[in-house]
């Protein structure tokens, strides 16, 4: 059993669900799943898909830790 979808806690950044998601877009360049549209559980967290080619992930995490 196996799954490529990770969430991230992003609750200790003490930012908005609104501010998290605009930073993740702007400064990372990254489209992640809004934990929000999963109820009010989700608030603080973001989906990230990883079913993808190595390469891209590790840019991904790259442009992530750069924005952080």
């Amino acid at each position: 059993q196996a799954s490529f979808l990770i969430w991230l806690d992003c609750r200790g950044l003490g930012l908005s669900q609104k501010k998290l998601m605009r930073l993740l877009e702007k400064q990372a360049g990254l489209y992640l799943n809004d934990g929000s549209m999963f109820g009010p559980e989700g608030e603080g967290f973001v989906r990230l898909n990883v079913g993808c080619p190595r390469s891209t992930l590790e840019t991904a995490l790259e442009r992530l830790k750069k924005a952080l």
